[in-house]
């Protein structure tokens, strides 16, 4: 008997399409969902699309695939642990098929070169509609794959929609409470940014009407509060725990940051405006769930977390050697541990492993009985300021620096000059075959749906792989001895 404080409906596993093919007892509706995606062509593109450094740089550096594998396992474990910790998780247990789709999942919308394609993207999306990492993944599973086709219908659809009379795609056509998993950001993207450079995180307005009606069959008509399911909540912590330490890994890995680097990436500010910059996103992160933590008492916290990274290895026996010792050999042994972190693989492993046992274990849940499908996992404050730092060190000694500026930079332009070779008056005849077809539809379309047109583009691009772009620039714009790649 379904009651109140279920925390799956009957309506969760509906779908937008009914489902031909015979329904098995031995799996749920949820798996057959988790296999689905793991036989799409979104999921298997992630390989080629980086996380933190390039792909083909390394055959070490985690890429978006073994990211997302990374997330699904953390997430996977958070859910194993409400179900066993928790009072109410023990008799309504969280779906773990349904919690590792989510982390399986969450990234199938970056485009090629990361946040820097999602930028550049947006940037050349944000009169018509903008573009967005989540958003698109959204769009992906319920729109752009292709599972079955649905009965032709008479309506059309806008602003980034189809017209069902050509090529109506159902994505993936996943249960309500599966796509509900992917919904981080409860709030619809304005078709129209000018003068704003900052990406607006949502869904499409094209997918408005798709979540209205996943939040009818998840919650009803009358939930008031944002919607965003337990699953989605625990993927999202999943992923900040997962890309602030095994990215961390990645650089100590690369040679390009170390725990000396950490211990003194403060002090190496050049002025008090930087100091300030490098907390203030911290402290901001951590005051949205912590409204009554104090600034400094974070920004102290902060500084002991980097401190972390050499003192919190010493055992207590070492440690007395240490505070004993000269500075000049302290000086020394600080190096010396410094290598051992970049060049050893069992000490960089006992580090992330730590990192990441230590947020999961400090993870907690605020159970909402009234809708425990809308209960929120968090990271204790502890755990948090410590994530919320990891995750600053690596956009200011990473991310944000000449080094990679420079290939943003060549990035940028690869996204935008196959945007405007594709847009520009009969360019859409070098898309595929499929995406042509939409493309010619909204060309011929009464309405002149530029929106549409420029969505279907924006489409294809956000769906290659980082190789597969640059092959795309270069038969743009230089000479190529093959005919075949990369189209």
């Amino acid at each position: 008997m379904e009651t109140s404080k279920s925390l799956y409906r009957s309506t969760d596993t509906a779908r937008a399409y009914p489902v031909p093919e015979t329904v098995h007892e031995y799996r749920s509706e949820f798996r057959r969902d988790y296999a689905r995606l793991i036989h799409s062509p979104s999921f298997r593109r992630l390989a080629k699309k980086r996380q933190l450094l390039p792909n083909d740089e390394s055959d070490f550096f985690r890429n978006r695939l073994t990211h997302s594998l990374e997330v699904a396992q953390v997430a996977k474990t958070i859910a194993l642990k409400f179900n066993h910790e928790n009072a109410f998780f023990r008799h309504h247990p969280i779906d773990l098929d349904l919690v590792e789709f989510a982390g399986l999942a969450h990234d199938l919308g970056h485009p090629p070169f990361g946040h820097t394609g999602e930028k550049q993207l947006d940037y050349l999306m944000r009169e018509t509609g903008g573009f967005e990492g989540n958003a698109q993944t959204l769009r992906i599973l319920a729109r752009l794959e292709k599972k079955q086709k649905p009965a032709p219908k008479a309506n059309k659809l806008r602003s980034g929609g189809f017209s069902l009379n050509h090529d109506e795609r159902p994505g993936l056509n996943l249960t309500y409470r599966t796509l509900a998993s992917v919904l981080k950001y409860d709030k619809q993207i304005s078709l129209n940014r000018q003068g704003t450079d900052k990406v607006s995180k949502g869904y499409y307005a094209s997918e408005a009407p798709l979540v209205s009606s996943m939040k009818r069959h998840v919650v009803g008509d009358t939930y008031p509060g944002k919607f965003k399911t337990i699953e989605c909540s625990i993927m999202d912590v999943a992923d900040d725990i997962a890309y602030s330490t095994y990215d961390l890994e990645d650089a100590f890995k690369a040679g390009l940051l170390s725990p000396l680097n950490l211990y003194s990436t403060v002090d190496r500010m050049n002025s008090i405006e930087a100091r300030k910059t490098f907390y203030a996103k911290i402290v901001d992160n951590v005051k949205a769930v912590y409204r009554a933590a104090k600034a400094k008492d974070i920004e102290a916290q902060a500084l002991d977390t980097l401190r972390f990274f050499l003192l919190g290895f010493f055992d207590a026996s070492r440690r007395e050697e240490f505070e004993a010792a000269l500075p000049e050999e302290q000086l020394a042994q600080f190096a010396i541990m410094s290598d051992e972190v970049c060049s050893d693989g069992y000490t960089r492993t006992a580090i992330t492993s730590w990192l990441v046992n230590e947020a999961i274990r400090n993870v907690e849940v605020d159970v909402n009985l009234r809708q425990p499908s809308m209960s929120k996992a968090r990271l204790s404050y502890d755990a948090l300021v410590r994530i919320e730092t990891l995750k600053r060190v690596a956009w200011t000694r990473l991310i944000d620096t000449r080094k990679l500026k420079i290939i943003e930079r060549r990035e940028r332009d690869i996204i935008t000059t196959i945007f405007q070779a594709l847009t520009d008056n009969t360019g859409y005849e070098l898309l595929p075959d499929d995406c042509k077809e939409l493309f010619e539809a909204a060309l011929i379309d009464d309405e002149d749906d530029v929106n549409t047109r420029k969505r279907v583009v924006c489409d294809f691009i956000a769906g290659m792989s980082d190789r597969y772009a640059e092959g795309f620039y270069t038969r743009l714009k230089t000479n190529t001895d093959s005919v075949f790649l990369p189209f």
